[in-house]
């Protein structure tokens, strides 16, 4: 079942989050289905993502996040919120949300941008 993952963090900035970009690349991760980063409206940075499951999302937090942020100096983001995904807009001008869980093969590749 998709996912969706959120995590605030107080002392995230631009800066910080393109140091982490610059080290982790910009391929999507195993699993990842969308990626949304910006100003937090509470302060700081705010990531947003969809994931195929919180499986996924966690072994990419533990194998590629973490250690990008001991790597670039910055200290441990929060740790993340997450909750299940009943439906989404996928990519395609489909006027029919996709279902959760269903394969970016059939009409589920999410939102991109």
């Amino acid at each position: 079942m998709a996912v969706a993952m959120m995590m605030d963090n107080p002392d995230g900035s631009q800066e910080i989050y393109e140091r982490f970009r610059e080290l982790i690349g910009l391929d999507r991760p195993a699993g990842g289905i969308v990626h949304i980063a910006g100003p937090s409206p509470i302060g700081g940075w705010r990531v947003i993502e969809l994931w195929d499951s919180e499986e996924e999302a966690r072994r990419f937090l533990a194998e590629r996040l973490l250690p990008a942020a001991e790597a670039i100096g910055a200290p441990a983001p929060p740790p993340p919120q997450f909750w299940p995904v009943h439906s989404y807009l996928p990519q395609e001008s489909s006027a029919e949300p996709a279902a959760a869980g269903q394969a970016p093969s059939e009409g589920a590749a999410g939102l991109t941008g």
